[in-house]
């Protein structure tokens, strides 16, 4: 329509093609979009997936099915910016409750999650501690709830310990300290929030989880990455036998010690020295073999890095090489950070973006909601540890007598030991004690695939009942302690 104004009369003219009066329903989405879309969309953003995602399900652009109910439902016409518009309006109406108080002063929020972990039955205390490099201030807040807490004291013999970033507006480092229980789940024992990331703060905080554990945390072995701000804070917070205490060995995640070979020592020249620095951190099973492994990327690499070398690589070797974990199962068992990274994934998964706009409170909040589900976890595996059954066990009933998640560990020997025979590799000798030599069979001392290779070629090794009577015995009255 054309509207002309002209000498105090008005005229309205059509233009073009003009649809009817009566719209079909089509026109009708095109013109306005129903306002059901918008409805879901706004629910499923209060849950707290972000706008892409909810953009990305509502409008179906990978599902054709659902493209066509879509259709049918009026949202032909739906596009990520009608998405983006609706959220972004509810978004300013009602902001995250995460995020409120996160202008206010650290002081403010570390006091307003206090009282909120006080509040829930939760350990916590603000910490404090002079930087040795500038001797300035460093703050952080400690917390754990009471029964994580019980668990890190029964199983702190060996903790995993890693920091994350980008949880809070404050841009505050979360620490947390991990350990494998009974049952094989992984329990994120305590925590400490830090606003720098030294280690004399982070030692501080060691300390007073120690305290809360009344002298009944026996850490034997603590495994971090490769930051030197960790390392120095374990042993300041465990000084070992010279405060009467057991003495902490400091393990480095190999996956970490792998990436930090690679950047350090990169390119064809380095080749040959990397390639023995690789056979020390994961294949030398003893000392004198891991130093002669060494030894030779010292006399191999560019004269400009052989000190670098020497020091980074021969004088920490207690730390990182393959030899020093081989006299225990759980350390062949658990080479890596991995399990606290998960954590760390798990923490963020699906508000990894909102998380950086967070108050401290909306970041524990968010904490203790992700250790509930964790805990949930573990009592499954509590509860199916003896009462659950492989399939596969029909054919070797003695494998039933083993708890539920051995049972898994066996099956997956079972299907190499398969393969081994498809691929027509010799079988090794096996000892009269039903010994192997193999990574597995040091790591957990249970049938691996190279006695289920012996036992399909030969038959006899593992149909005697009494041989699984003799794994079984491992766990008749514990679980994966056991390998501690």
């Amino acid at each position: 329509m054309r509207v002309v104004r002209h000498a105090g009369n008005v005229s309205v003219n059509r233009v073009g093609k003009v649809l009817e009066h009566i719209h079909s329903l089509d026109d009708c989405d095109r013109f306005k979009r129903p306002s059901v879309f918008r409805v879901l969309a706004v629910r499923e953003v209060a849950n707290g997936y972000s706008v892409a995602v909810v953009a990305k399900n509502l409008r179906a652009v990978n599902h054709s099915e659902d493209r066509k109910k879509l259709f049918a439902a009026g949202g032909k016409w739906l596009t990520s910016k009608d998405v983006h518009n609706a959220c972004t309006t509810w978004k300013k109406q009602n902001p995250a409750s995460k995020q409120r108080g996160n202008n206010e002063t650290w002081q403010e929020q570390a006091l307003e999650a206090r009282i909120w972990l006080e509040k829930e039955g939760w350990e916590v205390e603000p910490i404090q501690a002079v930087r040795t490099c500038d001797r300035e201030l460093s703050d952080g807040l400690v917390f754990a709830d009471s029964k994580r807490l019980s668990t890190l004291c029964r199983r702190g013999h060996f903790v995993l310990m890693d920091s994350t970033h980008k949880t809070n507006k404050l841009r505050w480092f979360l620490y947390t300290l991990m350990v494998r229980d009974e049952h094989g789940s992984w329990i994120p024992g305590a925590h400490i929030l830090t606003a720098r990331e030294d280690s004399d703060i982070v030692a501080t905080g060691l300390k007073t989880i120690k305290r809360w554990c009344h002298n009944q945390w026996h850490l034997r072995y603590m495994l971090t990455d490769d930051s030197a701000g960790e390392q120095s804070a374990v042993r300041k917070a465990f000084p070992g036998l010279s405060a009467g205490e057991m003495e902490v060995s400091h393990l480095l995640c190999k996956v970490h010690s792998q990436r930090t070979l690679r950047k350090a020592l990169p390119g064809e020249a380095n080749q040959r020295c990397r390639e023995h620095l690789m056979a020390a951190l994961y294949n030398r099973k003893t000392k004198p073999g891991c130093e002669e492994s060494i030894q030779a990327a010292i006399n191999v690499a560019p004269r400009h890095r052989q000190s670098y070398v020497e020091k980074e690589w021969w004088e920490t070797r207690v730390e990182w090489a393959n030899y020093a974990r081989c006299h225990s199962a759980i350390l062949l068992q658990v080479p890596s950070t991995n399990p606290v990274e998960s954590w760390h994934a798990s923490l963020k998964l699906g508000v990894k973006k909102e998380m950086t706009q967070w108050s401290l409170l909306g970041s524990i909040e968010r904490l203790a909601n992700t250790a509930a589900q964790w805990d949930r976890k573990a009592e499954r595996s509590e509860a199916d540890f003896r009462s659950l059954h492989l399939s596969d066990t029909t054919f070797f009933p003695g494998m039933r007598k083993l708890p539920y998640p051995v049972q898994q560990l066996v099956l997956g020997q079972l299907q190499r030991g398969n393969e081994l025979l498809a691929e027509g590799a010799d079988p090794l000798p096996l000892g009269d004690e039903l010994e192997c030599d193999c990574l597995f069979f040091r790591q957990y001392q249970l049938p691996c695939a190279h006695m289920w290779q012996h036992e399909h070629t030969f038959g006899g090794v593992l149909e005697e009942e009494e041989v699984w009577d003799r794994f079984a015995f491992m766990f008749e009255d514990c679980g994966f302690e056991i390998y501690e």
